[in-house]
């Protein structure tokens, strides 16, 4: 019952399960509010993705600084967070998220979000010229290149 898709977004053919994904889905897709950057051409739906882009790419000073680590295991290197992550993800394999469906585990939530769409069925990505699903990008980018 709670995994029916049930709700339908009003502005395309989408169904959801659950308000919360419903909304989630609007805002992702549908809401083109858009906060540009003064350097470049790029564009960000949310102030704060616009303010990490103009620190990452753009001011010089933060770049070297979030770049001064390096991995003690290989020649990765980026900020103490970048590299510690890497650590436990790479070299120590740890996992943080676990599949309740399968054995399937991960080190970061958006590899299990990738994953749980095999058991949900969820296909957030379309094909603009024959409206054909896809639950994950690459394989759309793969199917329109093909087109």
């Amino acid at each position: 019952m709670h995994s029916e898709k049930h709700l339908n977004c009003g502005q395309c053919e989408k169904m959801f399960s659950t308000i919360g994904s419903l909304k989630t889905h609007k805002r992702r897709v549908h809401v083109f509010n858009s906060f540009k950057c003064d350097q470049c051409k790029y564009r960000a739906k949310a102030r704060d993705t616009l303010r990490r882009h103009i620190q990452t790419v753009h001011d010089d000073a933060r770049r070297e600084r979030d770049f001064s680590v390096k991995c003690q295991l290989c020649h990765y290197q980026g900020n103490e967070a970048n590299v510690k992550i890497h650590k436990q993800s790479v070299h120590e394999n740890i996992k943080n998220w676990f599949c309740k469906a399968c054995p399937f585990s991960a080190y970061s939530k958006t590899s299990f979000k990738i994953h749980m769409r095999i058991h949900t069925g969820e296909k957030p990505y379309q094909c603009k010229t024959c409206h054909k699903y896809f639950s994950q990008l690459g394989s759309a980018k793969a199917h329109c290149g093909n087109k």
